[in-house]
């Protein structure tokens, strides 16, 4: 960054560089009302990916596994009880196949 950009940029009631509180760069640009786009790591100066909209998190949201949650109907269904049937006589057919094929090409 050259010098008067950076003068310009903590320049007096225009904001300053705070740690990045989504914890995915060094500092995040706080403007004094609101975390804007530009971000710095590393001493480099960059633009966070556009159409990324996360939300702020504490660093103690991190500290173990999430809790489940209670009350609501799981979105994975029930496998069909046919399924190992069906993987059972499927791996018969192709072994017996493979066999027939065998037969077929040595003799």
């Amino acid at each position: 960054m050259q010098n008067n950009e950076t003068e310009h940029l903590n320049g007096p009631n225009v904001g300053n560089w705070e740690y990045d509180p989504y914890h995915r760069h060094d500092q995040r640009w706080w403007s004094g009302k609101k975390w804007s786009e530009k971000v710095r790591s590393n001493n480099e100066t960059r633009i966070d990916p556009p159409g990324v909209i996360p939300k702020p998190v504490s660093s103690q949201s991190h500290s173990g596994p999430a809790s489940p949650i209670l009350g609501m109907k799981a979105p994975i269904q029930k496998t069909s009880l046919y399924i190992p049937h069906m993987l059972l006589l499927g791996s018969v057919l192709f072994t017996i196949t493979l066999v027939l094929g065998l037969v077929a090409v040595f003799l």
